[in-house]
């Protein structure tokens, strides 16, 4: 398998002074590939005290290993026909809803919700969920870089009244576009940090570090959902430190389509999305 380091563009804008970048330059297959980051479902699994900060038709527990995907099909002259757009699209105005099963066969839909927003002086967009099955909602706020889409900053509702926010520097990758003209295997390591606050704005513990290695299992796999067969890019995400792995499958002009976390039974499925 190839490895490929990237280098992000640094998004001084988000705090109005010049940031230090360590990252490497967009993932590139030796194709020549170039590169856009739910997911508008509010997903993430980095709000430790919640359970579900996973946002990620019906569907049954998966118990997958992480090295097989019965849900797909590798793409085939009959699949779907390519949409155009972006696989991770940032549109004003548009909806996603996702049905969710959890490890113990429960389920529950989310309604996301996407706005165009003005963060810290720059174009951002704000994915705005419903509660989930223990009345926790989220709103993340997602910033594009270039071909990357980022999380940089997360507020939290439990039952409506806000509990927690979080910062991300220089942002918690979501999607790189250029995933979708690499090749079968290409990967990219993914650092950033992670702040929490509770609700009057104090820091909670300390600053995290937190690295994530992406790779691409296939640029063509098609899925089908309740929401129709999409020929998707298949992608796989592993957090070091912990070890969680979770395999996402995104269509271009549609977002998330199927999020699943390897081993544990949890999964959501597109029902229906709008994009104006």
């Amino acid at each position: 398998m190839r490895h490929i380091f990237v280098r992000m563009l640094c998004i001084g804008a988000l705090t109005g002074a010049p940031m230090a970048c360590n990252q490497a330059d967009p993932m590139v297959s030796t194709d020549g590939a170039s590169d856009t980051g739910e997911d508008p479902s509010t997903d993430g699994g980095d709000l430790e005290p919640s359970s579900g900060d996973t946002a990620d038709g019906p569907t049954q527990p998966t118990t997958d290993t992480g090295d097989e995907t019965p849900t797909t099909d590798d793409q085939t002259d009959s699949g779907p026909p390519p949409l155009e757009g972006d696989y991770y699209p940032l549109v004003d105005g548009a909806t996603w809803t996702y049905r969710h099963t959890d490890e113990v066969g429960a389920v529950w839909d989310e309604l996301v919700h996407m706005r165009e927003v003005e963060y810290m002086g720059m174009t951002a967009y704000e994915a705005e969920d419903n509660e989930d099955a223990n009345n926790e909602s989220t709103i993340a706020t997602l910033f594009r870089d270039g071909t990357m889409t980022h999380r940089i900053h997360k507020d939290v509702s439990l039952a409506g009244v806000p509990i927690a926010s979080v910062d991300y520097d220089p942002g918690f990758l979501r999607f790189d576009e250029s995933f979708g003209n690499a090749s079968d295997g290409d990967s990219l390591d993914w650092n950033y940090e992670r702040t929490e606050y509770d609700a009057g704005g104090a820091m909670v513990g300390m600053v995290e570090s937190r690295l994530m290695i992406f790779t691409v299992e296939s640029t063509s796999t098609s899925v089908t959902v309740p929401a129709g067969t999409f020929d998707c890019v298949q992608l796989r995400r592993e957090r070091l430190d912990n070890g969680e792995i979770k395999r996402y499958w995104f269509a271009r002009g549609v977002g998330k389509v199927r999020h699943e976390t390897v081993g544990s039974g949890k999964s959501e499925e597109l029902i229906e999305y709008s994009i104006p």
